[in-house]
């Protein structure tokens, strides 16, 4: 996150950029500033910020995936033991969402839009 006591620079040609450097506002590193370095406007560094610190969503479907398969198990046994406790849903459609969530990957339709995710049975 951008603070307001530091000056931020980058490389000339800062598109893509993978690294900022950060300086007290206050002059006191300006000695420290290489030749080359170009000062960032703020809107600039918040823009980096969000880029580099923004999940990846890819790794987000992942994780939401293997969450969803965890739960499966346990909802297939309490189907089979009649529990009442047991999340909506037949064998079968529980089933067809375990299923559904090993085919949600890269190269599956939507992917990785969270809106496009498999359903859980309802």
């Amino acid at each position: 996150m951008r603070d307001e006591l530091m000056k931020y620079y980058c490389h000339a040609d800062w598109d893509g950029v993978s690294n900022i450097y950060a300086f007290l506002a206050d002059g006191s590193q300006d000695s420290f500033i290489e030749k080359g370095l170009t000062q960032m406007v703020h809107r600039e560094v918040d823009d980096y910020y969000a880029r580099t610190t923004a999940p990846d969503p890819v790794a987000v479907e992942h994780d939401w995936v293997a969450s969803e398969m965890a739960i499966i198990p346990d909802q297939l046994l309490m189907i089979e033991d009649q529990d009442p406790a047991a999340l909506p849903g037949s064998e079968r459609q529980w089933r067809d969402y375990r299923i559904a969530l090993r085919t949600w990957k890269e190269g599956t339709s939507g992917f990785p839009l969270a809106d496009q995710r498999p359903q859980r049975p309802v």
